[in-house]
């Protein structure tokens, strides 16, 4: 399918659509709130909660464009001592049943979020404060690597380090599973995520990234 088509087929649904719904609410907005087009997608006004945001829609068909187009917003700088050693690209973020949540495999306990936007994007930076995750409990036992078998049961997870694991009476290989792991993680007070080519990439700015470990709270002066 070519990006004629793939926009074709966009527009026609936000025209017989009252909206899209997400884990975060319902984004609502008409063809008539185009505001711009990329190399990669088309940008829409939008509103989600009552708060107006831009949203991008990937109309590209190729693997390149789509690989771009997710590492134009989802590359995270782990907050640490040097530029780059941190890096790492976000591919879901999903609040788990004790409030916590995944990003990836890391679980994180999210205090608070803090964010810098502005008209460029590569501009735009979030913090997130984050608190101690507790561990696992298991048979008596705390565990902070842990792996959830077919959303049901949660053990260690070096009982599938084998490749190898006894579910609902049979032995099954740990690739045939639904799996989904967990690292329960306290050794950042802030993580910030941020466009891939940003702010926080600037090896001037580590002192900064640095100086927020040390802090017991972010506070707004004034």
């Amino acid at each position: 399918m070519d990006t004629t088509e793939i926009e074709k087929q966009l527009i026609e649904y936000i025209n017989t659509n009252d909206g899209i719904s997400s884990a975060v609410g319902k984004l609502k907005f008409s063809n008539s709130d185009r505001i711009g087009q990329g190399g990669n997608g088309l940008v829409y006004l939008a509103t989600i909660n009552e708060q107006e945001i831009a949203i991008k829609f990937l109309i590209a068909d190729s693997e390149r464009k789509l690989v771009r187009f997710k590492s134009e917003y989802f590359n995270t700088n782990y907050v640490r001592d040097n530029t780059g050693k941190g890096n790492n690209t976000i591919h879901s973020i999903i609040k788990l049943e004790n409030n916590d949540f995944l990003m990836d495999e890391r679980q994180l306990n999210i205090r608070s979020v803090w964010g810098f936007l502005k008209d460029d994007v590569y501009d735009d930076i979030l913090l997130l404060e984050i608190d101690k995750s507790s561990p696992y409990l298991i048979d008596g036992n705390e565990y902070n690597s842990i792996a959830v078998i077919e959303n049901k049961q949660i053990v260690p997870y070096d009982t599938i380090s084998s490749g190898f694991f006894r579910y609902d009476g049979k032995v099954h290989r740990v690739s045939e599973l639904n799996i989904q792991e967990r690292f329960v993680g306290n050794d950042y007070k802030v993580i910030a995520i941020a466009p891939f080519h940003s702010c926080t990439i600037i090896e001037e700015n580590d002192k900064y990234l640095r100086e927020l470990q040390a802090v017991e709270y972010i506070c707004i002066e004034g």
